[in-house]
């Protein structure tokens, strides 16, 4: 804009030399001239002020813009220190996940039911003597319930009656 402006204002000195030359060579040039050269001036001066303003607009944007990418970066670099944490949290829980695969496993080898047979017979082996020392136990409360009355248990001690009860049934199987 300032080589046009600079270019018009030459042409109008120019303007001057040339509009003695050209009243004899061309009359109407003298009366364009001075009408088109204060135009193409007030035209330059118009755009230049127009680019001036263009120019401080753009400049405001383009440090809007630059603080928008300083903010971006830092959003990154957040980012990055997040996943970094993100990444030791799964890390981690991966650990506790492996170990407690680990504990898992670990607890099928020692299962007795599975694998130690000879605990199943013995449980087995305590079922029955409970039965038996149940029905044992019925008997001997049968017995208890037969004889006591009659001997008079009431009035001894315990031992004596199982003494007592010990020598009834004793005369009971010599009986049968």
């Amino acid at each position: 804009m300032k080589l046009v402006k600079a270019g018009v204002t030459a042409a109008a000195g120019v303007v001057g030399v040339i509009g003695g030359i050209s009243t004899v060579a061309f009359p109407p040039a003298l009366l364009i001239l001075p009408v088109i050269l204060p135009l193409l001036l007030f035209m330059a001066d118009f755009l230049e002020l127009k680019n001036t303003k263009l120019i401080k607009e753009l400049k405001i944007e383009e440090q809007e813009l630059h603080g928008a990418i300083v903010k971006l970066k830092e959003a990154s670099k957040s980012l990055n220190v997040m996943t970094g944490h993100v990444n030791d949290c799964t890390n981690f829980w991966m650990g506790i996940e492996l170990n407690l695969n680990c504990i898992n496993g670990r607890l099928a080898e020692l299962n007795p039911v599975n694998n130690q047979p000879h605990l199943i017979n013995a449980k087995r082996t305590l079922k029955e003597a409970k039965a038996e020392y149940k029905k044992y136990y019925t008997e001997l409360k049968k017995l208890r319930t037969l004889y006591m009355p009659t001997i008079g248990a009431a009035s001894c001690s315990s031992e004596e009656a199982i003494l007592i009860t010990s020598s009834a049934t004793s005369s009971q199987s010599s009986l049968t």
